[in-house]
Order: C-alpha cells, then structure tokens, then sequence
C-alpha cells in the first residue's frame, strides 16, 4: 500500500491513484465488486462500510487513518487459519470466499466444518496444498485472486437428485451486488449477476444501465440485448441471446423448471425472468435453485429491504413453481432470457 495513512482522506468524489489501491484492497477482502476505476462513489463508500463493520470499526464510509491502517495490516497473515480459530482474519476470508461463490455461511469469524470444506475447494481449483488451512500461501492468493467468479464453473449445482443451483450469484448486501442500485435496475442487475458466470465482472448496473438505455420506466428487451452485445465487445466474446416462453422449454411446470435448472447450472449459459412481480410491477429477476422434487424455487430478489436510499439489499426469497408461473404469465413479451457464450 503506497498511500501514507498518516494524512489521508478518501471519501466521495475523491479520485486517482490512491482510490484505485483502496478498490483493490477492498477487492481482496471480498467487500467490493464495481470497477477499479479510481473513482469514489457510492458502491465504492458502500464497500468501505461493509469492510469497516467487519472489522468493527466505526462506519461512516470513508477511509481515514483508522481504516487506513487496518487495511493495510490484515494484508500479512500472522498465523495460520485452521478449525478453532476465531478472529477478523477467519472473518476476511470468510467474506472473500463468499464473494468468491465457495462459502454459503454466515461471515462470523468462526473457523468451522464449512469453512473449512469451503476452503479445501478453493485450494482444489488453485492448485495449493488442500489441507483446509488456510497458511500464508492460501491467504495471499485469496487477496490477489482477479477473479471474483473463479469457483463458479467448478461447482456450480447438483444435477442427481433433482436440484440444481447457480453459485455465480453475488450475494452481498448492497446495491451492485445482492441488490440493485435503484428501483428501476433490476434489468442491469440481472445482466451484471449473469455474466458473472463468464467470469466477467467490473461493470456496475449503472455503466450496464448506461449500455441498455435504462431510464426510471425500467429496461426494455431491445436495450438487454444491445448491452451484452457491447459487454461481448468489450470482452472479446460471442454471446448469443435467445427469449422463450416458459411452454418452450417443456410441457409440464416440472419439465420447465428442469429445463431453466440445466441452464442456470451451465458453465457456458445464464439465464434471467422476467415477469410481473407480486402481479404488480414489471421485473427482471435470477433464479437461485430450482427443487424439482419439491417444485420449490429459491428467488435472489434483488428488491430486499432498501440499504442505503434508492438501493436495496437484496435477499434470498422461497417461491413455488407455482407462483413463479403467475408471476410471468403477467407478461405478454417472452418471459425467459437466455444467453450463452458461443
């Protein structure tokens, strides 16, 4: 860290060199998902607040000495992380793994079973010692992993018994992650989630937003399309988008959402739906896991308690089948967006 903690002062509407380091650091300790772009603005602040209530600092969203310095601290690990062990440094790696789509569990700074397991899967796709331990050589390469979606395509969903899960999804609170920016992104939310399976991150919902032509109406299929076509672009990708109604994928509801599972569990492929949300408002949303045998979904509603005014949370919700299918036959227009990397 080349910034000097004893003077600065980093808050929106700061910019340059000194910000793209924080963004970075923040990266590494799973609290950040936008650009690294220099900039300080609210996912940024955002960010800066999740890392200080983890740390348990005091939150006010700006780096001032105090954070400064525990920044730059936990980036050495001074022993080894193992079952038992219980500090800030089990709680860092917790977030990071978290972000990383390994770790399902409360960020607690208990070092239990599922960390443990969650750690030796990463260990398993980075080729390190798979131990669950998580020594100097783990720690560091969880820090200066790029890649947020990295154990996406390894285990994504489990096929044999009926259930089949997308882990790509960002889960944390906040807009720009588990939920969107305002109450009219949920279109750039669905897009910046899905091409998480790509492992494609860095764009926020307001530079998708930008790409779709979203405005407080909301997204229209037309501007979806045009923003993938500029995201594959800008990736040196192909992505082909396809829309279907939920009857062409199956004849039956359990055929149907068998069809939607095998997508969202595909390391090439994503899918998103929209509907008419509690029959009421206009919405793009991800499934999470689809439960054949219980005809049981698992919704990432992006449209969770407001965090910080106009973004929300977002929150994992329940639904059935059922009531999933009456959501979209609110829409007249084909209701499942389908995109695969070719």
């Amino acid at each position: 860290m080349t910034f000097d903690c004893s003077k600065i002062k980093l808050k929106n509407g700061s910019s340059g060199t000194e910000v793209k380091e924080l963004q970075e650091l923040l990266r590494g300790y799973g609290c950040y998902e936008g650009s690294i772009d220099g900039k300080f603005d609210s996912v940024t602040s955002n960010a800066v607040k999740e890392y200080q209530r983890i740390l348990g600092l005091t939150v006010d969203g700006w780096v001032g000495s105090e954070t400064c310095k525990s920044l730059h601290q936990y980036q050495s690990l001074s022993q080894d992380l193992k079952k038992g062990s219980n500090n800030v440094y089990v709680k860092l790696v917790q977030n990071r793994l978290k972000q990383l789509g390994y770790y399902t569990g409360t960020v607690d700074g208990l070092y239990g079973t599922l960390t443990f397991n969650s750690v030796k899967q990463y260990q398993a796709k980075h080729n390190l010692l798979q131990d669950g331990v998580v020594g100097k050589v783990t720690y560091k390469s969880l820090l200066t992993n790029q890649n947020t979606n990295s154990g996406t395509n390894n285990n994504r969903s489990t096929t044999s018994n009926g259930i089949y899960t997308n882990t790509h999804l960002c889960e944390r609170r906040g807009g720009d992650c588990g939920g969107q920016i305002t109450g009219y992104h949920c279109a750039c939310f669905s897009i910046q989630q899905g091409i998480r399976t790509f492992g494609i991150t860095g764009y926020s919902q307001r530079t998708i937003g930008g790409y779709a032509g979203t405005t407080t109406a909301g997204t229209g299929h037309w501007g979806i399309e045009t923003a993938l076509a500029k995201i594959a672009k800008n990736e040196g990708i192909k992505l082909k988008v396809t829309w279907k109604n939920l009857s062409d994928l199956g004849s039956t509801q359990k055929e149907q959402y068998k069809k939607i599972g095998e997508i969202i569990s595909s390391p090439n492929k994503f899918a998103f739906i929209h509907l008419l949300y509690r029959n009421r408002y206009g919405h793009y949303e991800h499934i999470k896991t689809v439960n054949t045998n219980t005809s049981g979904l698992i919704i990432r509603n992006s449209l969770g308690d407001k965090c910080n005014s106009p973004a929300y949370c977002g929150y994992n919700e329940s639904r059935t089948m059922s009531t999933e299918t009456s959501y979209i036959r609110g829409i007249s227009q084909k209701s499942v967006c389908i995109v695969e990397k070719i």
